[in-house]
């Protein structure tokens, strides 16, 4: 049975005629007006939590890409309420795995949850999160987690039916939903460097032959095998007693993750920049976890879902139209704005001037979000601090300028107003990881050949993916009549050259209708060969004219023949 075809339930088509009459009266209330086809997907997504509530749904995962600011979680919401309220689905246990934690107070008001409907299970620092609601969250209907509670978890037991944590009055939640993105598979990558902090913590705990075996097989072994090649790691043998076993808990999961590689077969692949790397991949997600509702925005950008599908047969695609973005205009630099140019000084003051200019561009009233990485080197002024800076000095407020970098790009509401993004650069991935994440989505085994070709689509996927969560956090995440409202603009720094380009078009991909315009705010610098070619001329200008300097002299040396000097 489809998700479309959840209605035909007996007695299911009346929880979600329900829950999609609530979900019309909140959107009339936000003056939210998603188009026809948007409801039919929106309306899916109900169909589906029906199915897992009344156990028609099959064990499979059903993703819901419709894009953000379309209603997904005012649909789980209404849903969840709905459910809750009936008397007929008291004992349907909910879970739902969030990303970030500020999420969970924002989806109990939304559910307009009891405080003896519902527990919330995180980390135990996050004290007065895990006191909401029920003390004993084994008897609240609904379970508020976050996805990285799960692994944790795994480790214990490997089926969802069997985990205590998960339950309901002593049988497994049926409704389970996941918002933001998910793989089947953990990807694994290691380099050498790697390797040897790894040995390094096993040697702080006391493992000295463990951490020999592991820093000479990563040092003297893995740099002699090639590029492709297959090799199994050797096997570390550790003697534990009680001490030695709770300081293993808190060296984290890079020790942790090269111990479950360890005796395992690996595939290697070598780079210039960082040497020899291992690939391999570790299932992260419980036997008997499916059915499964999994909201991802831009999971109709990943490879990696349709590798999934193809590979592992247990997907299952929502009807998720895109909207588009006839309102959004995005100004393109090509120039190199990645980790190693946000980390140049000269490179970065270049990168601050350029959005300076973004900004120059924006009404003094208008706020304006800014997606850049996160500062490595403390020892030189951050990208933020660079452009703070030049906003002060050219007199405008910064005060209207907000901060985010890759990796806090998601999950967030708080800039939904904001029209005008600028992202510096571009969140991606090594080709190591690229290809152990199409592994893991596939459920290839390293010694499965994987085409360059599939790993340079789960790469612009990836690309994709953390771009439009990035500018989805502004106002072009917003819906009006299935577009995006008027007056938005991208100013985007990404270079379409070097060893890992961004083609253009992936923009138009990502946001399908918008305009697409090349932006120049700051001129390159002249190439050496450049420099003397223009020299060159200028000096037999000067000579033929008889003047001791050009007739314009503020005349920029690369503009000489669009100004009627001769040419070379």
């Amino acid at each position: 049975m489809t998700q479309s075809d959840a209605a035909d339930v007996p007695g299911g088509s009346t929880l979600t005629d329900q829950i999609m009459v609530g979900v019309e009266r909140r959107f009339l209330k936000y003056g939210h007006r998603p188009s026809p086809t948007h409801w039919k997907g929106l309306r899916e997504i109900a169909a589906t939590i029906e199915a897992q509530a009344v156990g028609a749904a099959e064990p499979k995962f059903y993703l819901s890409s419709l894009p953000t600011g379309m209603g997904k979680t005012t649909v789980v919401a209404e849903s969840v309420k709905t459910l809750v309220s009936n008397p007929a689905y008291v004992g349907v246990g909910v879970v739902v795995f969030v990303n970030q934690l500020d999420q969970i107070p924002r989806l109990i008001l939304e559910m307009e949850l009891n405080d003896d409907q519902f527990a919330v299970r995180t980390g135990v620092v996050n004290e007065s999160l895990n006191e909401l609601g029920l003390n004993d969250h084994a008897n609240a209907q609904v379970l508020f987690t976050t996805q990285q509670k799960l692994p944790h978890l795994l480790r214990y037991r490997k089926n969802f039916s069997e985990m205590p944590f998960f339950k309901f009055r002593g049988a497994p939640r049926q409704v389970r939903i996941w918002d933001e993105a998910i793989l089947p598979a953990e990807p694994l990558t290691f380099t050498v460097k790697q390797f040897e902090e790894a040995a390094a913590s096993l040697t702080k705990i006391g493992q000295h032959g463990a951490s020999a075996r592991l820093r000479d097989w990563a040092l003297k072994e893995l740099p002699l095998f090639a590029s492709g090649s297959i090799t199994e790691m050797p096997l570390l043998i550790l003697e534990l007693d009680w001490e030695a076993l709770k300081k293993l808990e808190h060296e984290g999961d890079l020790l942790r993750n090269v111990l479950w590689m360890s005796g395992h077969d690996v595939r290697l692949y070598k780079d210039d920049f960082s040497g020899a790397t291992t690939i391999t991949y570790r299932e992260s997600l419980p036997r008997e976890f499916a059915p499964l509702l999994v909201l991802d925005a831009s999971g109709s950008l990943r490879l990696t879902y349709e590798l999934w599908e193809k590979g592992r047969g247990n997907l299952v695609d929502l009807f998720s139209p895109p909207k588009t973005y006839t309102n959004l205009t995005i100004h393109h630099w090509d120039h190199a704005a990645g980790k190693m140019a946000q980390q140049d000084e000269v490179k970065a003051e270049t990168l601050a001037e350029g959005a300076s200019k973004a900004i120059d561009q924006t009404s003094n009233d208008e706020q304006v979000l800014i997606i850049i990485r996160k500062q490595e080197d403390p020892s030189h002024p951050s990208l933020e601090q660079l452009i703070m800076a030049k906003v002060r000095d050219g007199g405008r407020d910064p005060t209207r300028l907000s901060f985010l970098t890759w990796g806090k790009h998601t999950a967030t509401n708080e800039f939904a107003d904001v029209k005008h993004v600028i992202v510096v650069g571009a969140l991606q991935y090594s080709y190591a990881q690229n290809e152990a994440m199409a592994r893991a989505a596939g459920g290839l085994s390293v010694q499965a050949p994987v085409r360059t070709q599939e790993v340079e689509q789960v790469r612009l996927g990836e690309i994709a993916h953390h771009l439009f969560q990035a500018v989805g956090r502004g106002a072009v995440r917003k819906s009006v009549e299935g577009g995006c409202p008027p007056g938005c603009h991208l100013w985007i720094a990404l270079s379409s050259h070097g060893k890992a380009p961004i083609p253009v078009e992936l923009l138009l991909t990502t946001f399908p209708g918008s305009r697409l315009e090349k932006w120049l705010p700051v001129e390159p610098p002249l190439k050496k060969n450049e420099a003397s070619v223009v020299e060159a001329v200028g000096l037999s200008w000067r000579q033929s004219r008889g003047h001791g300097q050009c007739c314009r002299p503020s005349c920029p040396s690369r503009m000489f023949v669009e100004h009627g000097h001769p040419q070379t």
